[in-house]
């Protein structure tokens, strides 16, 4: 190769170079080199340089408040501890990342590891269980959310976002939900008759499973998906039977919700 082509290939190469340099940073995690496009959505942040003063197990998704739909990876030491959680496959923003992660099967409290994380926005409903010798905690409305990823940003469940699964206690006051607003939740098989006033609207706190069965929505022994819309103050409450369920009357104005 005569001089004058090896000084242009320099050149071509130092330019590449350069952009590179421009566009992507180069970390090191655990001895393996990691490209990191910035902060833009879809590229992995490295959490500990998101929030550097934080200790790992000692994350929550609200100190990533203000990245809602970016992806975060996050390592995890081993030795980490049990804290509160709420949520089941979406947590709710304050819910520690590490005990959700070892909830979710992910990883354990014994060995830590890499965890990754998607920010999205919140939900009206949050599912507790106990999962992996961790309990989460059911919850209402919650204005931050995140969920677990594969190492390329996909969702771990994919169905996980299409329903809020609810017990057959749970009540439209326990969702937080606005006047006009609907949401669309799930009841399970095997539900079991509670005490509900009018016959639609509903009070709001009427529980919704036994509700929907009165309106002729689901049964108690096959559950099923509903949508409902929060109305805000209804003047009364009429009692009636239907389909085998009896709801009382109330006379007074109160926040109620109807079916949809």
């Amino acid at each position: 190769m005569n001089k004058l082509l090896r000084i242009g290939v320099g050149v071509i190469m130092l330019s590449l170079l350069f952009l590179g340099c421009t566009s992507a940073s180069l970390s090191f995690s655990h001895g393996i080199p990691e490209i990191q496009l910035g902060y833009d959505h879809g590229a992995f942040i490295e959490a500990l340089n998101y929030v550097p003063d934080v200790e790992p197990w000692l994350m929550s998704g609200d100190m990533f408040s203000e990245r809602v739909g970016d992806l975060f990876t996050l390592d995890l030491p081993p030795g980490g501890s049990d804290l509160a959680i709420w949520g089941t496959g979406v947590y709710t923003g304050d819910s520690n990342v590490g005990t959700a992660a070892v909830h979710s099967g992910l990883i354990t409290f014994e060995e830590g590891g890499r965890v990754y994380f998607k920010i999205l926005e919140g939900r009206s409903y949050y599912r507790g269980s106990t999962q992996k010798g961790v309990t989460s905690i059911t919850y209402g409305s919650w204005p931050l959310s995140f969920v677990f990823t594969d190492k390329k940003g996909n969702l771990l469940e994919e169905d996980i976002l299409e329903e809020y699964v609810i017990d057959w206690q749970t009540n439209a006051d326990f969702l937080n939900l606005f006047a006009g607003e609907e949401v669309t939740v799930s009841l399970p098989p095997g539900g079991t008759e509670e005490t509900i006033w009018g016959s639609g609207p509903y009070s709001s706190d009427s529980p919704i499973g036994t509700a929907a069965v009165h309106a002729g929505k689901i049964s108690f022994e096959g559950g099923g998906e509903v949508t409902i819309q929060f109305i805000g103050e209804a003047p009364r409450f009429n009692g009636s039977t239907k389909h085998g369920v009896t709801s009382e009357s109330f006379n007074d104005q109160i926040e109620a919700y109807i079916f949809l």
